[in-house]
């Protein structure tokens, strides 16, 4: 798994950040994109603005995946009623596309 962490006053494209982490390996890519409020306790807000020690907030972001790796990996294919079914290109030996379902979670109808 690829980790990129980076702290910028530049303008964010969610197709650059996608296309720098889409892997043929992975099954999912997940992203947050936040958005400005027009208003705060009562009062509007113009702008935000941030100040940060880059190198130090860097690393603690990392850290912070790095501990949601360990502590959460694979988590939601466990409490997540979803399922997948691999299809093959080879196909299956008795002529089908060769699918296999995969259910984590026997306990979910």
């Amino acid at each position: 798994m690829k980790d990129i962490v980076k702290i910028t006053s530049d303008t964010i494209s969610l197709d650059e950040i996608v296309s720098s982490v889409k892997d043929p390996k992975a099954g999912a890519i997940s992203t947050f994109s936040g958005t400005t409020r027009d208003n705060f306790e009562d009062k509007e807000v113009k702008t935000l603005a941030y100040e940060a020690y880059i190198p130090m907030a860097e690393k603690s972001i990392q850290s912070l995946i790095t501990e949601a790796r360990q502590k959460w990996d694979d988590l939601i294919h466990v409490k997540v009623p979803i399922w997948k079914k691999e299809v093959y290109v080879s196909g299956g030996p008795d002529g089908t596309d060769g699918g296999e379902v995969w259910k984590a979670n026997n306990t979910m109808s």
